[in-house]
């Protein structure tokens, strides 16, 4: 942004700047002869100058914290939804290993001599086929006897090879039928790709253990789900991570995967290395950030130099329960901060400028009061955006949507009827509910979006790269949300609290080309759906078409 303003200054500019500079040390060679009222409007624009600098200095901090406080909500968000999905596909190799497990055919060929069991396993095979590769992730299928020897293999070369000293035998023999057995990411016998291991006991109808079936697992998949677009697209990177510590799998590259976050004793790098089938687990030495996510049981918040001992990283992570393993959503907070630096440059460059030019005391203590006395970034209640914020934003996005020729879309939520609960429960009960929907809107839309508190009981949603189509799809299923969710008060024990929101979408560059004509058309729709029922969601084409009937008076509220 610097060099924007460094082009848009003029050569006659500069040429005046220089002249004014030349009278400026001639004016200090005789500084002795200045009168007492110079000295001190010298002095004053010196004091201001520093001022400036200090003041712009310590904003820049500020909004730096503001904006890492926000982003750290944004990547523990970010985590907590790539956890859900791991937590989903897991629980989905559950449900495949107890379907085999439990399948008459299996628990009937486990019961069978070894002469017809022989006989059964290519029926046995072609019943089996058509489920288990119905699931684009599955690689080999083992079912073992008691004492580990391979009865049946989707790969017949195995038969008959006894892996008892393989952990997913001896885990998968002792599982429960409700709950098998699955490993972490660990590397395959090639020692290039990664897989995955989930084994269940095979019990006949009195509960007695026939056998185990294993099923060899590609981690394809679930690495996959640390690379999606909104993770990508934003220069952030995901992590994977095993109860030990261990990085499993990773966005960034091979060259970080069985690395321990944190350092390991001799005892412990043993039985890590002899889990994973490696020669040796290497340590990033962050111990602080492993005592962090180590056991997690909700997600949270830290900083580290992950990726480089140069820079830090702002780091989000959420739990994997069943596995207890652990999601870490990565971002060098250098990129998120670049705009304030520059933004700070900038300032103080013109500031200089100005007060070189006009040389006024005027102008200084000006300047130094408006960076004194600059607004908060975020709502004090809700720790979300405000409408200082939001102006900031919608001139970058749209912006990026100019040069990109993506759209953008705004909604503007109000909750109906919000007067009736602060004249009710109190204005506590007020704020209290104001507080749970921001975590709700947070939660519904996208880590790339943007949740503002306008003003009261209005809230704006800023949705880049987004077409009216999907803004609409947002807006409606955070109304059902918002509907359908009973708040609890504090304020008020045993008082439960439930509202309904109205919503105006509008989206650029269709509706309007500029921000304020996006916030002024979305909420032309907003006021329409108040007028005709409360609870809706509105298009600015909707609001602008024909009436149907005439419009039902009522008072936004």
């Amino acid at each position: 942004m610097t060099s924007h303003h460094v082009v848009g200054v003029s050569t006659g500019t500069f040429v005046k700047i220089g002249a004014g500079g030349r009278r400026l040390l001639n004016e200090f060679r005789h500084a002795g002869d200045w009168r007492l009222s110079t000295k001190l409007m010298v002095g004053f624009m010196l004091i201001a100058m520093g001022a400036i600098f200090f003041f712009t200095k310590q904003n820049e901090t500020r909004t730096t914290q503001i904006l890492t406080d926000a982003q750290s909500r944004l990547l523990t968000s970010l985590a907590s939804s790539v956890a859900v999905q791991v937590e989903t596909q897991v629980l989905q190799y559950r449900r495949d290993t107890i379907q085999v497990a439990t399948d008459p055919e299996v628990v009937n060929y486990m019961r069978l001599s070894p002469t017809d069991q022989s006989a059964a396993i290519a029926s046995l095979l072609s019943h089996l086929g058509p489920a288990l590769k119905a699931d684009p992730d599955y690689r080999l299928l083992l079912m073992l006897d008691p004492a580990g020897h391979v009865l049946v293999a989707s790969d017949p070369a195995l038969r008959g090879e006894n892996v008892s000293s393989r952990e997913f035998f001896a885990r998968g023999l002792t599982a429960t039928e409700s709950a098998p057995y699955i490993s972490d990411v660990i590397l395959a016998d090639d020692r290039t790709s990664q897989v995955i291991y989930t084994s269940s006991p095979i019990r006949d109808t009195g509960g007695r253990i026939l056998g185990v079936v294993a099923v060899q697992i590609s981690a394809v998949h679930l690495a996959s789900l640390l690379q999606s677009q909104d993770l990508v697209s934003r220069h952030r990177n995901g992590f994977l991570v095993s109860q030990e510590g261990v990085i499993m799998s990773n966005s960034v590259g091979p060259r970080l995967n069985y690395r321990s976050v944190g350092s390991l004793d001799p005892a412990h790098a043993n039985a890590v290395t002899k889990q994973f089938g490696l020669d040796s687990v290497q340590s990033l030495g962050l111990n602080s950030l492993a005592a962090e996510i180590a056991n997690a049981r909700a997600g949270g918040v830290a900083s580290a130099p992950l990726l480089s001992s140069q820079e830090t990283d702002v780091i989000g992570f959420a739990s994997v329960p069943s596995q207890h393993w652990a999601v870490m959503v990565a971002e060098d907070q250098a990129i998120f901060t670049a705009d304030v630096s520059d933004l700070s440059r900038t300032q103080f460059f013109n500031a200089f400028v100005l007060a070189l030019i006009i040389g006024g005391l005027v102008i200084f203590v000006g300047r130094a009061f408006d960076t004194t006395e600059r607004e908060s970034l975020s709502d004090p209640l809700t720790g979300l955006a405000n409408r200082r914020f939001l102006r900031e934003i919608l001139l970058r996005e749209l912006r990026r949507a100019q040069r990109s020729n993506q759209p953008v879309a705004l909604i503007i939520v109000d909750i109906d009827h919000f007067k009736a609960v602060n004249d009710t429960y109190g204005h506590n009960a007020g704020d209290e509910m104001l507080e749970q929907l921001s975590g709700i809107m947070i939660s519904s839309v996208r880590a790339t979006d943007f949740v503002v508190r306008y003003g009261g009981e209005e809230f704006v949603i800023l949705l880049p790269e987004t077409r009216l189509v999907d803004a609409q799809q947002v807006a409606e299923k955070l109304r059902k949300t918002i509907g359908e969710t009973v708040m609890e008060s504090s304020s008020r024990p045993g008082a439960t609290l439930t509202c309904t929101v109205s919503a105006g979408v509008s989206t650029y560059p269709v509706d309007a080309a500029s921000g304020e004509g996006l916030i002024l058309k979305a909420d032309k729709a907003l006021y329409f759906a108040k007028q005709n029922g409360r609870n809706r969601v509105v298009t600015v084409a909707e609001a602008d078409a024909p009436p149907a009937a005439a419009p039902v008076a009522s008072i936004k509220s």
